[in-house]
């Protein structure tokens, strides 16, 4: 059951993560902005059934900012990465820049 309920996390986690990459991409035109909203939002629901209260805070906290890719954003967005990380049972953990870089493209909080 563990391991199922892990998997499932890691599923969860990885298509809000598309999806919110998928808004950059609506944004520019290259894809329609409403259906990646509803794959947003469906993946929201079932964090905020099945994570772990910490990330359900920490992926919370990533809508409070319009744009991931600076400032505090790029931080948010780290420690939501962070805490689903331990929540699937990764407990090594990249540096800030490792996943500022396979993220955004650029290794440095802007």
């Amino acid at each position: 059951r563990s391991q199922r309920a892990r998997e499932q996390k890691r599923e969860v986690f990885v298509e809000l993560l598309s999806g919110i990459s998928g808004l950059h991409a609506a944004s520019q035109g290259k894809s329609n902005g409403l259906e990646v909203r509803a794959i947003i939002a469906g993946a929201r629901c079932k964090i905020a059934l099945f994570a772990s209260p910490q990330t359900v805070a920490a992926v919370g906290a990533l809508f409070d900012y319009p744009d991931l890719s600076k400032g505090e954003g790029q931080k948010a967005m780290v420690k939501a990465i962070r805490q689903m990380r331990l929540d699937v049972g990764l407990n090594e953990m990249p540096s800030d820049d490792e996943i500022l870089k396979i993220v955004f493209g650029s290794g440095a909080i802007k």
